[in-house]
């Protein structure tokens, strides 16, 4: 990594982002890889991770799983804005967001 740190001053060596890329050297293999038959898979971490945050946010309510009651079903009750405050609410946010992705791509690197 010192080599590679170092290399990266060399102007005719630029092209090689030694000092972007210096951090993975020595690195073998990608950052997920795992193996089913040593360990246990990103599958089985996030539902434990799931499960997990389903009964902390339970018990902070005070109830049980079986007290709660889940509607999946969405009907639409409307189009729009119903009031101008609320128009123009939504257009300066919209504007905001613009201006937020505008800044993010004429700051963004280019290499």
């Amino acid at each position: 990594m010192r080599t590679a740190w170092a290399l990266g001053d060399r102007p005719e060596l630029d092209h090689l982002n030694l000092r972007r890329w210096c951090h993975m050297l020595a690195f073998r293999g990608h950052f997920l890889s795992k193996s089913k038959a040593y360990s246990t898979t990103f599958k089985q971490i996030r539902g434990d991770r799931q499960r997990f945050r389903l009964e902390a946010a339970l018990d902070e309510l005070g109830v049980t799983e079986d007290t709660v009651t889940v509607v999946n079903h969405w009907d639409m009750t409307s189009v729009g804005h119903h009031t101008p405050e609320e128009r123009d609410i939504a257009e300066g946010i919209a504007q905001r967001r613009r201006d937020t992705r505008k800044h993010h791509h004429t700051t963004e690197r280019k290499d």
